[in-house]
Protein backbone atom coordinates (compact mmCIF):
# COMPACT_ATOMS: atom_id res chain seq x y z
CA UNK A 1 0.00 0.00 0.00
CA UNK A 2 1.36 3.07 -0.94
CA UNK A 3 2.01 6.06 1.30
CA UNK A 4 -1.09 8.17 0.02
CA UNK A 5 -3.45 5.17 0.28
CA UNK A 6 -2.18 4.56 3.63
CA UNK A 7 -2.87 8.12 4.51
CA UNK A 8 -6.54 8.43 3.41
CA UNK A 9 -7.43 5.17 5.31
CA UNK A 10 -5.67 6.70 8.27
CA UNK A 11 -8.42 9.27 7.93
CA UNK A 12 -11.09 7.43 7.47
CA UNK A 13 -10.45 6.13 9.95
CA UNK A 14 -9.57 8.65 12.48
CA UNK A 15 -13.26 10.03 10.85
CA UNK A 16 -15.82 6.96 11.95
CA UNK A 17 -14.79 7.87 15.24
CA UNK A 18 -14.75 11.73 15.36
CA UNK A 19 -16.75 12.46 17.98
CA UNK A 20 -17.27 9.25 19.71
CA UNK A 21 -15.44 9.77 23.12
CA UNK A 22 -12.40 7.18 22.86
CA UNK A 23 -9.90 6.61 25.56
CA UNK A 24 -7.45 3.89 26.80
CA UNK A 25 -6.32 2.33 29.80
CA UNK A 26 -4.87 -0.94 31.26
CA UNK A 27 -4.17 -1.95 27.80
CA UNK A 28 -7.51 -1.13 26.43
CA UNK A 29 -9.20 1.17 23.60
CA UNK A 30 -12.58 2.39 24.98
CA UNK A 31 -15.35 4.10 23.00
CA UNK A 32 -18.83 5.54 24.08
CA UNK A 33 -21.22 5.23 20.80
CA UNK A 34 -24.81 5.53 20.70
CA UNK A 35 -26.82 2.78 19.39
CA UNK A 36 -28.50 -0.35 20.20
CA UNK A 37 -26.81 -3.42 21.74
CA UNK A 38 -25.11 -5.30 19.30
CA UNK A 39 -26.42 -9.14 18.65
CA UNK A 40 -23.93 -11.73 19.21
CA UNK A 41 -23.09 -12.12 15.57
CA UNK A 42 -22.90 -8.40 15.02
CA UNK A 43 -19.67 -8.18 17.83
CA UNK A 44 -18.25 -11.21 16.36
CA UNK A 45 -18.21 -9.30 13.19
CA UNK A 46 -17.04 -6.58 14.66
CA UNK A 47 -14.04 -8.43 16.59
CA UNK A 48 -13.18 -10.33 12.72
CA UNK A 49 -12.67 -6.42 11.23
CA UNK A 50 -10.78 -5.17 14.19
CA UNK A 51 -8.50 -7.88 14.07
CA UNK A 52 -8.09 -7.70 10.02
CA UNK A 53 -7.31 -3.78 10.74
CA UNK A 54 -4.84 -4.90 13.20
CA UNK A 55 -3.73 -7.64 10.79
CA UNK A 56 -3.38 -4.42 8.10
CA UNK A 57 -1.56 -2.08 10.29
CA UNK A 58 2.40 -1.37 10.59
CA UNK A 59 1.80 -2.77 14.46
CA UNK A 60 1.23 -6.12 12.71
CA UNK A 61 4.47 -6.25 11.16
CA UNK A 62 6.44 -5.80 14.14
CA UNK A 63 4.33 -8.26 16.14
CA UNK A 64 5.47 -10.62 13.53
CA UNK A 65 8.92 -9.59 14.02
CA UNK A 66 9.33 -9.73 17.66
CA UNK A 67 7.01 -12.45 18.85
CA UNK A 68 6.75 -15.09 15.16
CA UNK A 69 3.67 -15.40 13.57
CA UNK A 70 2.29 -18.13 15.92
CA UNK A 71 2.54 -16.09 19.15
CA UNK A 72 1.86 -12.38 17.25
CA UNK A 73 -1.95 -14.52 16.09
CA UNK A 74 -2.47 -15.93 19.29
CA UNK A 75 -2.07 -11.95 20.76
CA UNK A 76 -4.46 -10.83 17.68
CA UNK A 77 -7.28 -13.17 18.91
CA UNK A 78 -6.94 -11.56 22.14
CA UNK A 79 -8.10 -8.10 21.05
CA UNK A 80 -11.98 -8.62 21.23
CA UNK A 81 -14.98 -6.44 21.40
CA UNK A 82 -16.79 -6.41 24.81
CA UNK A 83 -19.80 -4.48 25.59
CA UNK A 84 -20.61 -3.65 29.41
Amino acid sequence: MGKKSRLKKEKRVAMEFAGSPTWTGDGDIQTIMKGDRPSPEKLEEMEKAYQNKIRQSPMWDEMVKKYGKAEAEKLLLQCKVKID
